[in-house]
């Protein structure tokens, strides 16, 4: 079954003494093949008649000509905007700089310098000389016949490289070179239509590419070169020598940001003589008959959260030329069981497909996991790609949904959000008013990074730390559990930031004296320390207008320092209300990251102040010392700035108690006493 593509060249390669180890050489004297290579490019709009040109000369001299296309110079570059056309590589560079050209498209056969053809007096010569250089060339006796096959296994590409000189060489020094290509790559090319027709795989030019190419086949494309450009040597090159040379090479999955297609790779070999071409050979590559790989492990996939009954879905791909079905695939979590299933589907040659396991696995538990995913089948002659592994981190998630009932009228700790979501967090309302795109960072990388929008859920847990050292990882770390809002800075041509997240709308009713608290820090002060504002709207809250909205902090904003700072706001003012919202405005200009958390807006069922039995205090201005009695046992005093920073904040459990407030600057401040049955606020001056 499998493609049997050995090739006889007549191209001379050896080691004196090995002609009986011959397999796939010619020993006869034999005329030159013809090796073409051809200076190419996406925006050369007459390369197409190039290739029509190459392909009629094949077909009238076929198993004697072949073509090497390379892309180089200032034709070769991608007009898709979404990538996936750079055919340019150092190597065309260098073969564009070796033919001496001045304009493509242009080609140099067997590297010979044909004076009369010639552009500048090198090796490279317009289209309309190629097929008579090339007619010389063949008529030309050849003292190395070249034979090669090769073969790939999985994505390691096997070459075997025969040479037998029927003569000798004039040069003690030759050199061997292995060219890698592929087929069949569509992309945009211009003069398609035009020039070379039954190349063109589109009814109509592409809109999507930058000047409205047709899909192109693009053909014989060099990617890569065994030895790079100057080759292997072969130090011995009298008549009768053998050379037998056998290179491994493995295929990456991408040639700059073109993938690799494996079914489309092809093969050549020629030797040099230090400048030209003597005889080469080139060839499809042949394949396994028996070879499944298991591609990948698609989920779970990176860290997260997961539950207890988790899917695992792998890709298999049939890399042999039998058409594969019916065996076992397998799957083993932290060297446990084994999970073994059947795969009853048909899967052909290059062909891929997903399985997911029936058998389901338990990874709510927070730690690290290494899936091992296998398959099985009868005569594979390739077991390097049988399995595949995957690891990943489980990661807690938050308690959720967040249930809370009264005194608690509403909160948001983010962690029951999806993990870097920049739209549809829970019935948060986002106006993002300056459109900007946001920083990335050089320090973490993460979904949506460089988003455009609002506030992100930002997920500390599954974040990838890159090693960089301009912040900690740490600093990225939200107040509590694995979760925050955070705000990243415009990029400076779209600052400063203009804004807005809209809480979701809550009731005022069944509480007295509500207050606002959260969390908020910047990750640097590098650039400045970030800058936002609260509001309230409690007109029309169903459809809000950001006109209506109130300011409660101090305008014209908040500056968060770069330590996780409490904030707390009083909202009597909307006690009772039946619906009512808040508003984050962020208004940082050219700085960083704002980090936010744990938002809760909570009062008290009712109970007033006199429910702390007999509650007095008395502040000494002298000795800034705050002395506070009480029949009842008082739990704790906090102590909030008119920005609504806590300041202050020391556990009790005394019904009499003395805190010294040294520290604190002359000001007004808002004095929080809980007690066993009831809350204490009141305005005190500190000076």
């Amino acid at each position: 079954m499998k493609k049997n593509y050995i090739l006889i060249f007549i191209l001379l390669l050896s080691s004196i003494g090995y002609v009986s180890a011959q397999t796939i050489v010619s020993t006869t004297a034999e005329n030159k093949n013809a090796i073409i290579e051809e200076s190419t490019g996406i925006h050369c709009s007459y390369c197409p008649d190039g290739h029509a040109i190459l392909n009629q000369v094949i077909d009238q001299n076929p198993d004697d000509v072949f073509v090497i296309k390379f892309h180089e110079g200032g034709y070769a570059w991608d007009c898709d905007p979404n990538g996936g056309h750079d055919f340019n590589n150092t190597l065309a560079n260098q073969l564009g700089t070796m033919g001496a050209a001045s304009g493509q498209p242009s080609a140099s056969v067997n590297r010979q310098v044909f004076s009369n053809y010639s552009m500048t007096g090198g090796t490279a010569m317009s289209r309309g000389y190629w097929s008579s250089a090339i007619s010389q060339v063949l008529q030309e006796s050849a003292y190395v016949n070249v034979g090669l096959e090769a073969e790939l296994a999985g994505n390691v590409l096997t070459i075997h490289v025969e040479a037998y000189y029927t003569a000798s060489s004039p040069q003690s020094t030759n050199y061997l070179h292995v060219a890698i290509m592929q087929d069949e790559t569509v992309g945009p090319q211009l003069g398609a239509n035009d020039f070379n027709p039954s190349y063109v795989v589109s009814s109509s030019p592409n809109s999507s590419y930058a000047h409205g190419e047709y899909d192109y086949r693009h053909m014989d494309r060099l990617v890569d070169m065994v030895d790079g450009i100057n080759g292997d040597a072969i130090s011995t090159t009298s008549t009768g020598t053998f050379i037998d040379r056998t290179y491994t090479y493995t295929l990456p999955e991408m040639y700059n940001d073109v993938p690799v297609d494996l079914a489309e790779i092809e093969v050549a070999a020629f030797i040099t003589d230090g400048d030209e071409i003597i005889n080469g050979y080139k060839v499809p590559v042949s394949y396994l008959d028996y070879d499944i790989a298991v591609v990948s492990i698609d989920s779970p996939s990176g860290n997260g959260v997961y539950s207890d009954n988790e899917n695992i879905i792998i890709t298999l791909e049939n890399l042999g030329e039998v058409t594969a079905s019916n065996f076992d695939v397998s799957y083993q979590v932290n060297g446990g069981n084994t999970i073994t299933e059947s795969f009853t589907g048909s899967l052909a040659y290059n062909e891929t497909a997903q399985y997911t396991f029936y058998a389901t696995y338990d990874f709510s538990n927070p730690g690290d996991y290494e899936i091992v995913a296998s398959t099985s089948l009868g005569n594979d002659e390739n077991t390097s790609n049988d399995s595949s592994s995957s690891s990943f981190t489980s990661v807690a998630g938050g308690d959720c949904p967040d249930e809370y009932s009264l005194p608690i009228v509403w909160r948001d700790d983010f962690e029951c959000h999806t993990e870097f979501a920049i739209s549809d967090i829970g019935d948060w309302l986002m106006e993002d008013l300056d459109g900007g795109a946001t920083y990335g960072a050089n320090d973490v990388e993460f979904t949506n990074e460089s988003y455009v929008g609002t506030g992100i859920i930002y997920n500390y847990a599954i974040a990838t730390s890159t090693g960089s050292t301009s912040t900690q990882p740490e600093d990225w770390a939200p107040y509590e559990g694995n979760q925050g809002l955070y705000f990243v800075s415009a990029v400076t041509a779209s600052a400063p930031n203009n804004d807005w997240m809209i809480s979701p709308e809550f009731s005022m009713q069944g509480v007295t004296s509500p207050q606002l608290t959260f969390w908020a820090k910047s990750i640097t002060g590098q650039w400045g320390l970030e800058r936002f504002s609260i509001y309230v709207n409690d007109v029309n809250t169903s459809n809000p207008d950001i006109a209506n909205f109130i300011e409660i902090s101090q305008s014209p904003y908040i500056e968060a320092p770069t330590e996780w700072t409490q904030y707390q706001f009083d909202l009597s003012p909307w006690e009772g209300y039946d619906s009512l919202r808040i508003a984050i405005h962020y208004e940082s200009d050219d700085f960083f990251v704002l980090q936010m958390d744990s938002f809760k807006i909570e009062g008290t069922l009712g109970i007033g102040d006199s429910e702390i039995n007999n509650f007095e205090y008395f502040y000494n201005a002298s000795t800034k010392n705050l002395e506070m009695t009480s029949d009842e046992t008082l739990r704790k005093i906090e102590i909030f700035n008119i920005l609504g920073q806590k300041v202050f904040q020391e556990n009790i459990n005394s019904n009499a108690h003395t805190s010294s407030l040294m520290n604190l600057g002359t000001s007004i401040y808002i004095v929080n006493i809980e007690g066993t049955t009831g809350v204490k606020s009141f305005k005190l001056l500190v000076q």
